[in-house]
């Protein structure tokens, strides 16, 4: 070749051996390069010995955990009998980011010296069929690369894979272990043919779950939040180190996050799309995304190499994978309005057995097209359903996606009324029910409700515009009894303003007053009074012109209700007299104990105890007498709390107890708690703090996880004045700082004040306490210790003044500063005699 090269007046320089094989190497990554649907590399040549591997990711972020799993696998065990599988699989939905940790932790191994024999890395593409698991095509690359000459390879498979393994079995005798990573596998069938044995390792991703091979799996999901708005951050500040929009700008880059589903190459996307144009607010782009029609659109991009990035192809690969029926669920399952749904409710929807329709579903999770929560419960990524909705809307007729929807609405509809019938035996009924017993007992159907609470609302909302109008009125009626025990108020009121809505439309004016009153019900329970005031005003005038004077009592009572929580308790003790005239010739026991037990809450703040008490024994009785146990149980805890302002405290937790009892009969959580909450109360007041503690302990947690926050918060507080009460200083004061933050979430500052109140008071205490405790050690000659103590009282009187300070209350805040004062002169005394032992000695020895 230099002979040549010399006749034609030109030179040549030999190459190093290796040097053409990884010339070649490196065309083929180049010409991988062009697949698509990758975050870009880092501009970095290749390690020596790594031709065939992706340049390292540029920017590798997040994933730390992962990865270090990864590595742990990826370590070379010589020894012959390790139970370390050679193989790990990485699987997870489109664009998660499995190939940029492959390759990641490849070039971390390789640096670290464990694959002395060779890296070698395969994305395997599809032919025109969508197969790419072609044994040969794949062992032609890996041999060639490997060394071994084209003549040498044998031209059938099972050859190509005797003489691949034979090629691996010498290098572990040479001790010279090889990587192996398997790209975009889409059946087992491939790395089951290449798998090595120890010491070599290989690393396959996959977009489909692979459990039959014997491998060690490692699934990847989307970024957590902190993860995605570090590669934002990152990438940004790699390409210009001033942008600081997304540590500047937190709520927004936080938002636009979320708006990618913390999905990687969605983030990736958006990275390029802000590196373009540094001068665009964050804000901006979030509101370019925040469509969902439109979202899939923006997020594409062509990077620097010309490589398309686009969420919808990458999604797009997953999908054509799938078989008919497999691909009709996916388009099905975006029909429903919620975030998730039950296999019960899958079932409806495809119009199948429950076990058939899981096994549909059961495959697009092995896709990872679907994801599963617990309680048998499945969800789509956000982005995952945006792509569904489309496919679903291209394929809507041949589907018959508007039949599957109307389905799934009458099954939630026909389980929440047989759920409500625990509930309320003589509510609502709809034509459509057909599924009697479906629970055993109340708690299973207040589990159903609550599990399927946010789907049920939304089917309320979304099923009158798909011209589904009698399934979301009837269904936003039957929500109303669930919605109101467990006080989800937000929900109630909106579906009550759905019912008036369509009840309107349906020009039913007997229902339309019925719903307008239930509305008032619900924004009163929500606190917005003076628009429940004149929407109860309203649905009055309306029972009165349809000559229903049960119908305009009731609102009389309601209205009775909302004075007493406005603090009109004069008010709302003449609305309750007033609505008991007006049933007094009326057949309609039910209203009127409903009308005495208001009249008994409206009594008890007046400070008329023993009338109270008078009112909500009748109400009780009344109660009784209609088969209406919660009412029983609702007032005869009112009778307790009228007891307990009596001061006949045995009395009171005796019929606190029986209501409690009561409603853990009818599986009520919540009125339980109530009544504990008034156990705790009686607790405190017979200063026995241990049972107090314990019983408004619960309280707290119902409260807290049922959204209630007001009685949560007064839980909280008193279990503070127990703990006060047992000298439980620091958590005492713990309560209090936790019940002063959530009386003023809910805008309770006359609360606020007066646990405030409470705190500063708990600080005096604990100031005095540790001043006696000075005074004490002071007395017994432990002066350094006494000191400590008088210093600990100071602090606690400068806090307790501070808290004073803020209520305004000037006497208390320069009595807590006197003490402060004072606690400071004892502290400096007491520590003089130790300051002197400390002097050296000057006399003679």
């Amino acid at each position: 070749m230099a002979d040549k090269a010399k006749r034609r007046n030109s030179t040549y320089v030999p190459r190093p051996t290796g040097w053409w094989r990884d010339l070649l190497r490196r065309l083929r990554v180049e010409n991988d390069g062009r697949r698509g649907g990758r975050p870009p590399a880092a501009k970095t040549d290749a390690p020596a010995g790594l031709g065939s591997l992706p340049r390292r990711p540029a920017n590798f972020t997040g994933r730390r955990d992962q990865l270090a799993q990864l590595l742990e696998q990826l370590e070379p065990s010589f020894e012959p009998d390790s139970d370390k599988p050679t193989l790990t699989t990485i699987a997870g939905m489109g664009g998660v980011g499995k190939t940029t940790l492959a390759v990641e932790a490849a070039h971390q191994a390789a640096s670290r010296g464990w694959f002395p024999g060779d890296v070698l890395f395969a994305y395997l593409k599809e032919n025109a069929s969508g197969d790419n698991s072609d044994v040969g095509s794949v062992l032609d690359r890996f041999l060639r690369d490997v060394g071994i000459k084209v003549k040498d390879v044998p031209p059938d498979d099972e050859g190509k894979i005797a003489l691949w393994h034979a090629h691996l079995r010498k290098r572990a005798a040479e001790q010279q272990p090889v990587l192996i990573v398997l790209d975009n596998i889409h059946e087992p069938k491939l790395a089951r043919e290449l798998r090595p044995d120890p010491p070599h390792r290989m690393v396959v991703t996959s977009r489909q779950t692979l459990s039959t091979l014997p491998a060690r799996p490692l699934p990847l999901k989307p970024f957590t939040s902190s993860e995605a708005l570090e590669l934002l951050d990152v990438t940004l500040r790699t390409a210009q180190p001033s942008d600081d929009r997304i540590s500047v700008h937190h709520n927004d880059a936080t938002e636009l996050a979320e708006l990618c589903g913390h999905l990687p190459l969605a983030l990736h996307i958006v990275s390029a799309l802000l590196r373009d144009e540094p001068d665009r607010p964050l804000a901006d782009q979030v509101a370019e995304l925040a469509e969902a029609r439109t979202r899939l659109d923006v997020l594409a991009y062509d990077d620097e190499q010309g490589r398309p990035l686009a969420v919808r192809a990458a999604f797009d690969v997953s999908y054509r994978r799938l078989p008919p029926e497999v691909a009709r669920t996916f388009r099905l399952l975006s029909c429903t309005p919620g975030a998730d749904m039950s296999t019960q409710a899958i079932s409806a929807l495809l119009d199948r057995p429950t076990p058939s329709a899981r096994r549909v579903v059961a495959a697009l999770l092995r896709a990872h097209l679907l994801e599963k929560h617990p309680g048998e419960r499945w969800a789509m990524h956000d982005l995952v359903r945006i792509f569904s909705v489309e496919q679903g809307t291209v394929c809507a007729e041949q589907d018959e996606r508007k039949a599957a929807t109307e389905r799934l609405f009458k099954y939630y509809l026909t389980v929440a009324e047989a759920a409500q019938a625990h509930l309320d035996p003589a509510g609502i009924k709809t034509s459509t029910s057909t599924a009697p017993g479906l629970f055993a007992t109340g708690a299973e159907a207040l589990a159903w409700l609550e599990q399927e609470r946010s789907v049920l609302v939304a089917v309320a909302v979304t099923a009158a515009p798909l011209g589904q109008h009698d399934i979301s009125y009837l269904l936003a009626r039957v929500l109303v009894t669930f919605l109101q025990l467990r006080r989800h108020l937000d929900d109630w009121v909106l579906v009550a303003k759905i019912a008036c809505t369509l009840s309107t439309q349906l020009g039913d004016l007997a229902l339309c007053i019925d719903d307008v009153a239930n509305l008032g019900v619900a924004l009163g329970n929500k606190g917005e009074h003076a628009e429940a005031l004149k929407t109860l005003e309203y649905a009055a005038r309306g029972f009165t012109a349809l000559r229903q004077p049960a119908g305009a009592a009731g609102t009389v009572i309601e209205r009775s209700s909302v004075l007493c929580r406005m603090g009109n308790h004069q008010e709302a003790l003449e609305a309750a007299q007033e609505a008991q005239r007006m049933l007094e010739h009326l057949d309609d026991e039910r209203r009127m104990a409903l009308a005495k037990h208001a009249e008994g809450l409206a009594l008890r703040h007046l400070g008329q105890a023993a009338n109270a008490l008078d009112a909500h024994t009748a109400g009780e009785k009344s109660f009784d007498r209609t088969g209406n146990p919660r009412g029983t149980a609702v007032s005869m805890n009112s009778r307790g709390i009228a007891l307990r302002h009596q001061g006949k405290l045995q009395e009171a937790l005796a019929v606190h107890r029986a209501a409690a009892e009561a409603m853990a009969q009818l599986e009520d959580p919540q009125g339980q708690a109530v009544a504990l909450h008034g156990m705790g109360q009686v607790y405190l007041l017979m200063e026995e703090y241990d049972q107090a503690v314990e019983a408004l302990s619960y309280v707290h947690h119902v409260m807290a996880e049922n959204e209630d926050p007001v009685l949560a918060a007064s839980a909280i507080y008193h279990r503070g004045m127990a703990h006060q009460g047992l000298g439980n200083w620091d958590a005492a004061l713990h309560d209090f700082d936790l019940a002063v933050a959530n009386f003023r979430e809910i805008g309770d500052n006359s609360r606020v004040e007066a646990v405030q109140s409470q705190r500063g008071a708990t600080l005096a205490r604990q100031a005095m306490v540790q001043f006696q405790q000075g005074a004490f050690l002071e007395d017994h000659q432990r002066s350094g210790e006494a000191a400590a103590a008088f210093e600990q009282a100071a602090r606690q009187a400068q806090e307790s003044a501070d808290t004073f300070r803020e209520l305004d209350d000037t006497e208390r805040e320069a009595a807590m500063l006197a003490f402060h004062e004072e606690s400071l002169t004892r502290a400096r005394r007491a520590a003089l005699p130790a300051e002197r032992t400390d002097r050296p000695t000057t006399g003679r020895m």
